[in-house]
């Protein structure tokens, strides 16, 4: 019995000194834990607050500037003057680019919908062209591209779409959902009964295209509710790239003032800093830039 009760002793002490242990480990831990924003640099950080460490835009291969500190500890370089190697057309550290050469990135590589990505003269990239990405679920509707957005119709109802009554909804997606509308009577007879406010029914269209509603080209359809549907319909001015455009807006798909462009009937060799844009004076959706350097072939009339 004595042997059984010493056994069970010593059980206990060592577990006490094993949770001892444990707890002073971790409380160890927690003193040293890197704490950002306490003043001092710790651990990864580069800086906190106001102690950058020594370091200043200077030292960082900038320009004159100011250096300053984020909120998570990392340098913020923003107000450093450019690098003091910008402007030699290579992209050294911590240049993003360098005149012309942009180290392969674009607008989409940067998330952006596209557009055309330039190089400020800072050697950081200027994304002012770049057309902002859709962002569906953000409760805005942001684009042509979005019918609605969560619980923003963008003021549409089942009778605007043509239903005789019933709930609209949006889809994850940024549709509409038209499940719960309810599909006028006659709709779905294979006729298209205009007297009764249909526009088309099933693949009849009366004779109707993309074009002979107004937009530039592209496939009519037709609704569940017999109303026209223009969502592959496209103009020249919507932001989106289609059918035989060059350019719409900001988007100017893989083009660049560097590419050779056709305008018009000619190919023109664009200048190295040129600007492309919209072209309204050539024809609707035609890239143009400043005037070309040479004309490769055709005599431009």
């Amino acid at each position: 019995m004595k042997r059984f009760t010493l056994g069970i002793c010593c059980i206990l002490v060592l577990c006490a000194g094993c949770s001892d242990d444990s707890t002073g480990s971790n409380n160890n831990d927690n003193n040293n834990a890197p704490l950002c924003g306490n003043g001092e640099v710790d651990g990864a950080e580069q800086c906190d607050g106001m102690n950058l460490n020594d370091q200043t835009c200077d030292g960082l291969d900038f320009t004159a500037g100011t250096l300053t500190c984020t909120a998570a500890c990392v340098l913020d370089t923003t107000q450093c003057g450019p690098p003091v190697t910008c402007g030699d057309g290579d992209i050294d550290d911590p240049e993003q680019c360098d005149g012309a050469e942009l180290g392969g990135a674009t607008c989409l590589s940067l998330d952006f919908a596209g557009g055309p990505l330039f190089c400020g003269t800072d050697c950081r990239f200027d994304t002012s062209q770049c057309i902002p990405a859709t962002v569906c679920g953000d409760g805005n509707v942001d684009t042509a591209e979005e019918d609605c957005d969560g619980d923003n119709l963008n003021g549409a109802t089942c009778e605007s779409r043509g239903y005789d009554s019933g709930t609209l909804a949006c889809t994850t997606s940024c549709d509409f959902d038209t499940t719960d509308c309810v599909i006028p009577e006659n709709c779905g007879n294979s006729q298209v009964d205009t007297t009764e406010g249909e526009q088309c029914d099933g693949t009849l269209l009366n004779g109707a295209t993309c074009e002979s509603q107004n937009y530039d080209g592209g496939t009519l359809g037709c609704t569940t509710a017999c109303q026209f549907d223009f969502s592959d319909c496209h103009d020249c001015g919507d932001a989106v790239l289609n059918g035989t455009e060059e350019c719409d807006g900001l988007d100017l798909g893989s083009a660049t003032c560097q590419s050779d462009t056709v305008v018009g009937r000619r190919r023109l060799l664009q200048p190295l800093f040129g600007y492309l844009q919209w072209n309204s004076v050539r024809g609707c959706c035609s890239l143009r830039g400043s005037p070309p350097q040479r004309s490769l072939d055709g005599d431009g009339d």
